[in-house]
C-alpha cells in the first residue's frame, strides 16, 4: 500500500515512524526544505505530560472582555469579518462548562501519558544522543494560593497517570533555587515531576534521517495542492512538482490541512494560535526545572547552555510578531531578570501558528474517505502528544490496509 503523509513536523515525522515500526511504507511531503521549519522548529520545549490542561476552560470567561479589547498582555484574538472566527469562538465557549473541560481534560491526559510512555524508545531508536533522559520535571507558579478547584484537578491529573503534587512557596524555592531571584510573587507551585525538555526541532530533524536511512522518502519543497479521489481507496496528490498516486493520504498540515480538506466536503475546527519565542545564552541563575508563570502564559526551558523563553496566545493573530518580541522579553526580563541573560541572543526570535481546535484535542483518525486520515489541531500540545497522536493515527491506517 502506497501511503502518502503531509507535512514534516512533529505531527508528521513521528507518524512515518510509527507507519514504519508496523512495516508500511510511506513516502513524506514537505514544503519547507526541511523538517520541523513550522510549529515544531522553535516552540517552548516542554513535554508537558502531566501538565496538559484545555485552553477553554470557566477560569478564562471573566477575563474575556479584557482579552477582546486588547487589554490581556497575554491574549490577542484578531478580528475580522471570517465565519471561522465566529464558528470557532462560539464553540470555544460551550467548551469553557466545567463539565466539557473535565472531559477534554481527561482526553488530553491519557494521550499525554500514552505519549510518555513511547517516547523513551522512540528516542533509544532514532535519536540516541537526544538528551531525553531523567525527568527535569515543571513548575507551574500560582500567583494566588491553591483553591479547591486547584486540588480537584491536581487530583483529576492523578486519575490518569499523572503524579502532579501541589507545593507551597517555600517547597517550590527548595526544588528550584533560581526561583530566589524570581520578582513575580507566586504563592506556591504545582509539580509535574516526570516532565521533561527536549529542543523538538532537533529531535523531528534526526528522526527524518533516521526514517530516509531506513528507506522512508522524504520529498522536501514539494507543496501539495489538492487532494483527488480517484475511487475508493484511491488518492492523486497535485503538488506543485506533478501528481502523485497513493492507497492513503495521512494529512499532517498544520493550518494548511483545513483548506486541502474543504473541498472534500471535510470541515477542520482549527485556527491559528500563534505562539512566540526567544532563545537566549543561559545564565548562573537560570532555572534547571522547567518553569511556568501560569499569570503571565509564559515558559522558561532549559536546554542545555540554552534558555528557551515562550509564550503568548494570539488566536487569528493580526499583531506584527516585531511588537510581540519585544513584549515577550519585557515581560520576561520584569520577572526573571536572573533566568537568562538577555543580551546574548543565541538564535532570531521564533513565532508559529499552531492549528488549534476549540477543545485543545486533536482531530486523530480515519475520516468518511476511504484512505484518508488526520493527525491534525494540535495546538500549544503537538509536541507533549506527538508520539501516542502517530500511534493512533499509524493504527487507524492499519486497520485500513
Amino acid at each position: 500500500m502506497q501511503t502518502v503523509i503531509i507535512g514534516a513536523g512533529i505531527a508528521g515525522t513521528l507518524c512515518a515512524y510509527a507507519l514504519q515500526q508496523r512495516g508500511i511504507a510511506a513516502r513524506v511531503l514537505e514544503r519547507h526544505n526541511d523538517a520541523a521549519q513550522e510549529s515544531s522548529f522553535a516552540n517552548g520545549a516542554q513535554l508537558s505530560y502531566g501538565i496538559c490542561d484545555p485552553l477553554a476552560d470557566p477560569a478564562l470567561l471573566p477575563k474575556l472582555p479584557a482579552i477582546l479589547l486588547g487589554r490581556d498582555p497575554a491574549f490577542r484574538i484578531g478580528r475580522n469579518p471570517d465565519p471561522r472566527l465566529l464558528r470557532w469562538g462560539l464553540s470555544f465557549l460551550r467548551e469553557s462548562r466545567t463539565s466539557r473541560r473535565d472531559q477534554r481534560a481527561a482526553e488530553l491526559l491519557k494521550l499525554s501519558a500514552r505519549s510518555r510512555a513511547l517516547m523513551p524508545a522512540v528516542a533509544a531508536a532514532v535519536a540516541p544522543g537526544s538528551g531525553l533522559g531523567e525527568p527535569v520535571g515543571k513548575l507551574v507558579l500560582l500567583p494566588h494560593e491553591p483553591s479547591a478547584e486547584t486540588h480537584r484537578r491536581a487530583a483529576l491529573k492523578g486519575q490518569y497517570g499523572h503524579a502532579v503534587e501541589l507545593l507551597d512557596r517555600s517547597a517550590a524555592l527548595a526544588l528550584e533555587p533560581a526561583l530566589e531571584a524570581w520578582r513575580d510573587n507566586f504563592a506556591g507551585a504545582l509539580l509535574a515531576p516526570e516532565d521533561t525538555a527536549l529542543d523538538a526541532r532537533s529531535f523531528c530533524q534526526q528522526t527524518a534521517q533516521w526514517l530516509m536511512q531506513q528507506g522512508v522518502r522524504f520529498d522536501f519543497g514539494c507543496s501539495v495542492e489538492q487532494l483527488r479521489p480517484v475511487s475508493a481507496g484511491s488518492w492523486q496528490i497535485v503538488t506543485d512538482g506533478g501528481v502523485i498516486e497513493a492507497d492513503a493520504v495521512v494529512v499532517c498540515g498544520n493550518l494548511g490541512s483545513a483548506e486541502l480538506l474543504e473541498p472534500l466536503g471535510i470541515r477542520v475546527p482549527v485556527l491559528a494560535m500563534r505562539g512566540y519565542s526567544l532563545t537566549l545564552r543561559a545564565a548562573a541563575m537560570s532555572p534547571k526545572t522547567s518553569i511556568t508563570a501560569l499569570k503571565h502564559r509564559l515558559v522558561f526551558t532549559r536546554l542545555g547552555d540554552r534558555v528557551r523563553i515562550a509564550g503568548f496566545a494570539d488566536i487569528n493573530p493580526r499583531t506584527a510578531p516585531e511588537q510581540r518580541f519585544a513584549e515577550l522579553r519585557a515581560t520576561a526580563r520584569a520577572i526573571a531578570p536572573a533566568a537568562a541573560d538577555y543580551d546574548d541572543e543565541l538564535e532570531p526570535p521564533w513565532w508559529g501558528d499552531r492549528g488549534m481546535t476549540p477543545t485543545s484535542v486533536p482531530l486523530l483518525g480515519a475520516t468518511e474517505r476511504p484512505g484518508l486520515f488526520l493527525n491534525v489541531g494540535h495546538g500549544m500540545y503537538g509536541w507533549t502528544l506527538g508520539a501516542a497522536c502517530a500511534e493512533r493515527t499509524a493504527d487507524a491506517v492499519a486497520r485500513y490496509a
